[in-house]
């Protein structure tokens, strides 16, 4: 038989009454008490932000102002405070005369963004551009005919049936395609007949500014829509380094093929272009600024030429991305300090949020009328003369 030690709670002198246990109040008011005295002494030592800024939104009484309202967004909070701060950002490039390197992905161009950046070229406010494929035949598919608003949550098998392609929330019909497809074959037989004598290569800079120089040749009548169109005319590069990836490239598959012409696109090109402008653009003023809506190539391109300058002196991104997998697309500004992109200590900001939703991000530092040293223009002072009333 085991030796155990019993013990009878029953047998025990301690009991809920015993003063040697304290009750729940007792403990309760001990605790409260504890704390009450805790949080007086350090009270007296804490920091009121007296001078802080106080949050405030816009102040919707009497008419709306555009101006104030842009203004109240550092007051505001969250991503709208960093939205504020891009602004601010950009008007400090502009009052400086700072290059602008834009970078975009290419559902800026399948949605209404498009025209901003169309503005943008139209007017110089920037340097450079960097895309991908979809952007630039996109801006060119819709010189023709417009995209339709459509649904997330179409049925695809339905579309499908119908011949009409989704991006997000918007409508591509196949037929789209008709007409950028012979624009294409026309450019590539004009580039192909007029390549020197034994290099049948072609830049894919060179080959952006010739598809603005096409629509020009084609006397497309919606031409000034297009920013393919506008850096063609203004001599802005527009560098796309995945060009063939989209419609550009199925048409130059079929091209090669049926032409049996040795005809190719140059991948290095722009590359040089870019790096040798952006040295000399900060060389020249001292500094370049970097603007990149969205992740992806065009923004890593447009930060890893900065490097070869020394590292930009401003940046803005935009974009909805997390740095959590490791991406070039959520790669936050301080992890580009890091490679020598953007210098220590730059005016720079990321706003996180998706892009058409952040317009006013490249654009809003113009909001007040003010004129743009590039070009002294104002955003009245166009052909489509537009008046905002305050």
């Amino acid at each position: 038989m085991d030796q155990t030690t019993h013990i009878d709670v029953a047998d025990s002198s301690a009991t809920p009454e015993d003063p040697a246990v304290p009750d729940r109040d007792s403990v309760i008011d001990g605790a409260l008490a504890q704390l009450k005295e805790t949080y007086e002494r350090r009270l007296k030592n804490a920091d009121r932000l007296e001078h802080g800024t106080a949050i405030r939104g816009y102040d919707h009484e009497g008419p709306f102002s555009l101006s104030r309202f842009v203004d109240s967004l550092a007051t505001t909070g969250f991503q709208a405070t960093n939205l504020a701060r891009a602004i601010a950002i950009l008007r400090e490039v502009r009052d400086h005369a700072v290059p602008i390197y834009l970078g975009f992905t290419s559902n800026l161009g399948t949605c209404g963004l498009r025209e901003t950046i169309t503005y943008l070229t139209r007017h110089r406010h920037v340097r450079a551009l960097a895309t991908t494929a979809g952007a630039v035949e996109e801006d060119v598919m819709k010189v023709f005919r417009p995209f339709v608003l459509g649904d997330f949550r179409a049925d695809g098998r339905d579309l499908y049936e119908r011949m009409i392609n989704r991006t997000g929330n918007i409508f591509i019909p196949t037929g789209r395609y008709t007409r950028l497809h012979l624009l294409l074959w026309t450019l590539n037989r004009r580039l192909a007949r007029t390549r020197p004598p034994g290099d049948a290569r072609v830049g894919i800079t060179e080959y952006t500014r010739e598809l603005g120089r096409q629509m020009e040749l084609m006397a497309i009548p919606r031409r000034e829509e297009s920013f393919v169109y506008w850096a063609y005319k203004q001599d802005i590069p527009l560098h796309c380094p995945v060009l063939l990836d989209g419609a550009i490239g199925d048409v130059m598959y079929y091209f090669r093929r049926e032409s049996r012409r040795r005809f190719a696109i140059d991948a290095t090109e722009y590359q040089d272009l870019l790096i040798d402008d952006m040295i000399l653009a900060t060389a020249e003023h001292g500094a370049v600024a970097l603007v990149a809506i969205g992740g992806s190539v065009p923004k890593h391109m447009i930060c890893n030429a900065a490097i070869f300058g020394g590292g930009a002196r401003y940046a803005v991104y935009v974009n909805n991305a997390t740095e959590a997998d490791g991406s070039n697309a959520g790669a936050p500004i301080d992890e580009a300090v890091t490679w020598g992109k953007i210098r220590a200590g730059a005016q720079s900001v990321k706003v996180e949020g998706e892009a058409a939703f952040q317009e006013y991000t490249p654009v809003a530092h113009d909001a007040r009328g003010e004129t743009m040293p590039e070009t002294g223009a104002t955003p009245d002072s166009g052909p489509e003369k537009k008046t905002t009333k305050e």
